[in-house]
């Protein structure tokens, strides 16, 4: 297993939803950031979802992004 190390923290809390936002380091130097949503489900405990980003894709998806949340305006 790879040692990950946290380098900066977001969080948002959205409602019944928290979205974390964590840019990390793993033991190879390789930077990548994990989005996380934690919800509460039915049973009182939390369903989580990440995805990992990598940093070699930080740019595509960032330019993505902003052209969903322009067309969502």
């Amino acid at each position: 297993m790879e040692n990950k190390e946290e380098l900066y923290s977001e969080h948002v809390a959205a409602g019944k939803r928290k979205y974390f936002i964590d840019l990390k380091q793993n033991s190879h130097g390789d930077k990548y950031i994990q989005i996380s949503e934690s919800r509460r489900n039915q049973d009182g405990g939390f369903d989580r979802s990440r995805i990992l980003l990598y940093e070699e894709d930080f740019e595509k998806f960032n330019e993505a992004l902003l052209k969903v949340m322009d067309k969502a305006k």
